[in-house]
Parts: C-alpha cells; sequence; structure tokens
C-alpha cells in the first residue's frame, strides 16, 4: 500500500513538472503577415545619362497596427545576416519597371518608407570623347542625404493577412541631378543632387485577368526549373526562379515566373527544354494573389538576340537633341 501511495505521488509530481516545462508557458503570439512586392522604376528624365546607378540596402515601412498601435516591416533588412545590397540602374528603368523585392510584411496601414540607399554613380554621355574611348564621363558625384531617406506612401498602404500588395517605388532621375559643373582641370562633370523618391500602393483590378498589372521586359538569369508531375490541380503548366538586377552585390529579387497554356515561348517550347543560368526576357503580371505569370518569354541566348544594349534618340525638355544618341543598358551582367 505504501508502494503504491509513493508511485502515485512520484507520478503526480512528474506531471506537474512535465506540465510547468512544457504546457505551463504562454505561446508567444506571432505577428499576423501578408506579402509584399516592391516594384522600381525611373520617372522618365536626363537623356544623357549614361548609367544611374545605386544600391538599396535598406527598406521599412512605418505606420501601425489594426488595434491602433506603432507597427513597422522592413522588407528589405539591413541588420539580416547577409545584408542586402540592390543595385538598381535607374538609366535602365526609364521606360521599364521592375521587381526590387518580394517579401512578408507584417500587417498594418502604412504612410511612411524609409530608404538607405550606398554608392551612388552617375555617368554621363560625352559626344566630345573621340574613339577608341568610350564617349562617356562618369560624374564626380554626391548624392544626399543617403539614410533613412523619409517618403510618403500615398494613400496609405494597408497590408492585410494572408493577401497580397504591391508598391510602385518611382525614382525621378530628373529632379534628383542638382547643380551640374565642369572641373576646368579634368574635365570631369562635378554633380550634386537629392534623392527624389514616391511610393504608391497599386490596386488589383478584379478577381481575374492581369491583376496588379503587366510588368514589359523584365530580363535576368534563370536559377531554377519546376516542372509539375502528369495530373498536377495547379492553375499553372511549371515555372521558373529568375534573377533580376544581376549586378546586386547581394540580394538580388529573385521571381517566380508562373506559367499557363496562354504564356507565348520563344527559344524553346516546353519547361523541360530551359537551361539554367540562361538569360531570359519575360513579359508577365502580377495576379490578385502576388502571382508572377508569363504572358510571354524569350531566351536571348537561344534567339541569340543580344539586347542588353540599345541607343534611342534622345530628349529634353527643350526639344530634341538632333544626333545626339544616348546609349543605356538593359541589364547588368
Amino acid at each position: 500500500m505504501v508502494k503504491r501511495m509513493v508511485t502515485i505521488a512520484v507520478t503526480a509530481v512528474l506531471a506537474v513538472a512535465f506540465l510547468t516545462s512544457c504546457g505551463g508557458s504562454t505561446p508567444k503570439a506571432t505577428t499576423p503577415t501578408g506579402s509584399l512586392t516592391s516594384l522600381v522604376g525611373d520617372t522618365p528624365g536626363l537623356c544623357d545619362v549614361v548609367s544611374f546607378a545605386v544600391n538599396v540596402t535598406d527598406l521599412s515601412l512605418i505606420g501601425y497596427s489594426p488595434t491602433g498601435a506603432g507597427a513597422g516591416t522592413t522588407p528589405i533588412n539591413s541588420s539580416s545576416a547577409t545584408a542586402p545590397e540592390i543595385r538598381v540602374n535607374l538609366g535602365c528603368l526609364r521606360d521599364f519597371t521592375t521587381a526590387l523585392n518580394i517579401n512578408s510584411a507584417n500587417v498594418g496601414t502604412y504612410d511612411y518608407a524609409y530608404f538607405t540607399l550606398t554608392e551612388p554613380q552617375l555617368i554621363f554621355y560625352d559626344p566630345t570623347i573621340l574613339p577608341p574611348s568610350p564617349p562617356t564621363n562618369t560624374a564626380l558625384f554626391t548624392l544626399s542625404p543617403l539614410k533613412n531617406i523619409q517618403v510618403p506612401i500615398s494613400p496609405s498602404l494597408v497590408i492585410n493577412k494572408g493577401q497580397a500588395s504591391v508598391i510602385q517605388i518611382d525614382f525621378n532621375m530628373l529632379q534628383m541631378v542638382g547643380s551640374i559643373t565642369t572641373d576646368p582641370t579634368t574635365g570631369k562633370l562635378i554633380v550634386t543632387g537629392t534623392p527624389e523618391i514616391t511610393v504608391t500602393p497599386l490596386t488589383a483590378a478584379g478577381s481575374q485577368g492581369q491583376g496588379f498589372g503587366e510588368l514589359d521586359d523584365l530580363v535576368g538569369f534563370v536559377r531554377s526549373v519546376t516542372i509539375l508531375p502528369p495530373g498536377s490541380t495547379s492553375l499553372y503548366n511549371g515555372s521558373f526562379t529568375l534573377q533580376l538586377l544581376s549586378a546586386s552585390i547581394s540580394g538580388p529579387p529573385l521571381v517566380t515566373v508562373n506559367l499557363n497554356s496562354s504564356s507565348q515561348l520563344y527559344g524553346f517550347s516546353e519547361l523541360n527544354q530551359l537551361v539554367t543560368d540562361s538569360f531570359m526576357e519575360v513579359d508577365a503580371y502580377i495576379d490578385v494573389d502576388g502571382n508572377f505569370v508569363a504572358t510571354s518569354v524569350e531566351d536571348e541566348y537561344t534567339e541569340s538576340v543580344r539586347k542588353h544594349w540599345t541607343t534611342h534618340t534622345c530628349f529634353n525638355r527643350t526639344g530634341h537633341l538632333g544626333d545626339q544618341r544616348c546609349t543605356w543598358q538593359r541589364d547588368q551582367l
């Protein structure tokens, strides 16, 4: 009898200890999240600019949570284990938009974005420089401020749990360049400037079709290919991941490009023919769930079309610049 009572007592003590260590503590609440795709482009500006490159190393959003408390989320986090240095060449984005970042984001309503930029570089077309030297002039460029640049989000960005959100980030290259002078000794251009950025949430249109809108001429490298098994019930026929902004030091955006029955393929006919590290050009749209869906995909190597460089007639605010041409890079290899 005594032995039985001792056994019961020991069992009770162990049960209490187990409940205290495993079930007695309150689990830490997790912050609900949605997804956020950040797109980047440039408001048409200085045509004489061959390259206007800058690293985006931090992007944070500040606002308030559904309960009214202060809230924040950091899509591009400079404090992460691998600090991102996403290289964006605004000179390539005068007529294009590309993805800057795709990440989860805390639920909330956000009124301000804060950017940190590094290593701005500005290169002008200079017709006074004769061959064999390239007709470019790398400016002595000072862009300020570079850290914690506050940009209002208008209208406010609302991120809901489990839903997709998209913002359009536009750099205004024309407004960013301030004074331009020439060093009389070296001939170098001396340029000062101030970041001019706008952030606008995009609204999805309807439940089908184009969703958050179209993206033309996304260019990058294939990093992986997903081929679905026979009988798959997926909305898509397969997908591949495309690395954009490949001049980035770290953290370049990686986009999953989904194919459906309407996707047009050029240079290959099936996903199993797609080779990793091949260079692709994609026209796509972002659907209401934040998925990138291809309308056309072109294998640039197979088609032997090297479209990284192109020329076009330049204009400025005073009109046509005659035979002057601007050369600009479609993608940074």
